[in-house]
């Protein structure tokens, strides 16, 4: 085999990996020879993703020293406080994290896991803050808070008015709330304050740059969501082009359109769990450029002498979607739960077939590998008119790359953009 012998690819690792690498016991002459070879011929391949992802979490105390040569190659920083209730270590977590936001010039992705933010660390979250706030640092932009409490809807805003978000583009929530008991008297339960006159805005910024935005199961989901369509928060969602909206199975609110700011004038794709979605009374369509519309259908229990049903309406959605192409039905979740055979045969055809929508709307549906050809049986009127396609929800994902991406689980590292985990019924769309 010839080694190439360009400088391009012989440059050599930093020094700190070689010394790891030589201080190892174990490792023979062999093996030094062959992490030279595979250095060689694939560094080039592999540095941008050389430490690409950076987990930091309580336990992570020298990780200030990280050599600059890593910290170039960061553009995801994953905070993990591992949901540690003691607050010194989490003020640790926190400073340790104001330090390492100023160390990584190349980040472009925040993601915070299992914390309880503010509380009693507030002179800590006041400091990581101020990380955030550095003018001409690089803009992140992507968010996530993945099982996150924070205590008022004033911290969240708080954290999004922050320079550095200026150009956030996406935003992922999971299983993320406020926290409200023992709301001191003094406050409204949104932090903001009883005494302040008028609806008072303290954020001078107002960011229009977010085009993705995720709400998965959270536990409060809605409050979530008012926080964000709340007119004093500085990151405006009316321009998001993708919206899921995954709620609990005990939720039994439904999701309002359009936000208090307009209709979704940019909303392309849209992901909810059933359809239960309020729309306006207005000649204006809500939802004017929506193209696909993806249902994670579930089952609805209305009596025990009668089997399971579907619970769908389509009404207004053919006013206020006027281009509405797809619409992509889960069912994933349906064979999870319940008698999913006995309920397709009794609703899922007519369903398909008897939508008031165009006949140039097509369906896609989306089941277990091993279940595709048993949800076909059941739909055979729908197959030779308004059914596209019944496929697996892996396969649909990879044949459609707009709408394909790398698996997220912040305890792994994986990069953040675009990233859901289809494990959990989470993926992009």
């Amino acid at each position: 085999m010839t080694l190439a012998t360009s400088e391009s690819l012989i440059s050599r690792f930093p020094q700190e990996t070689l010394d790891t690498i030589l201080g190892t016991p174990g490792l023979e002459q062999e093996d030094l020879k062959s992490c030279s070879l595979v250095q060689r011929r694939w560094r080039l391949e592999s540095q941008k993703q050389l430490f690409r992802t950076l987990h930091v979490s309580i336990k992570s105390e020298r990780i200030h020293e990280l050599p600059e040569e890593f910290c170039r190659h960061v553009r995801c920083l994953v905070l993990d406080s591992l949901w540690s209730y003691d607050i010194k270590r989490i003020k640790a977590l926190l400073r340790l994290a104001a330090l390492m936001l100023t160390r990584l010039p190349h980040l472009n992705t925040l993601a915070i896991a299992n914390a309880s933010l503010a509380f009693e660390s507030r002179r800590s979250w006041n400091k990581f803050l101020s990380a955030l706030s550095v003018t001409d640092a690089p803009s992140l932009k992507g968010l996530i808070l993945d099982s996150v409490v924070i205590d008022y809807m004033y911290s969240f805003h708080e954290l999004l008015s922050q320079s550095r978000f200026r150009d956030l583009e996406e935003l992922f929530l999971r299983d993320t709330c406020f926290y409200t008991a023992d709301v001191d008297a003094l406050h409204d339960i949104d932090g903001y304050g009883r005494n302040a006159p008028g609806i008072y805005n303290p954020w001078p910024a107002h960011f229009t740059s977010l085009k993705s935005l995720a709400v998965l199961q959270s536990e409060h989901p809605y409050d979530i969501y008012a926080a964000l369509c709340d007119e004093r928060c500085p990151c405006d969602i009316s321009g998001v082009q993708r919206l899921q909206f995954v709620f609990s199975n005990d939720s039994s609110r439904e999701l309002s359109f359009p936000n208090p700011n307009g209709v979704f004038g940019s909303l392309t794709h849209l992901r909810t769990r059933d359809n239960q979605i309020v729309f306006p009374s207005s000649t204006i369509p809500a939802l004017p450029l929506l193209t696909h519309y993806c249902i994670m259908l579930i089952l609805v229990d209305i009596h025990d002498d009668f089997p399971e049903i579907f619970d769908l309406d389509f009404e207004g959605l053919h006013a206020n979607a006027p281009n509405l192409q797809y619409i992509i039905l889960d069912l994933r979740e349906v064979y999870e739960h319940g008698n999913a055979l006995t309920a397709l045969r009794n609703g899922l055809d007519d369903i398909i077939l008897c939508a008031p929508l165009p006949v140039s709307v097509r369906f896609v549906v989306l089941a277990p590998r091993d279940k595709i050809d048993e949800v076909r049986e059941v739909v055979p009127r729908s197959k030779a008119t308004r059914l596209l396609e019944v496929i697996d929800a892996r396969d649909y994902f990879q044949a459609h790359t707009q709408f394909q991406a790398q698996r997220f689980n912040p305890w792994r590292c994986m990069p953040i953009r675009n990233v859901y985990d289809i494990d959990d019924n989470h993926y992009v769309y």
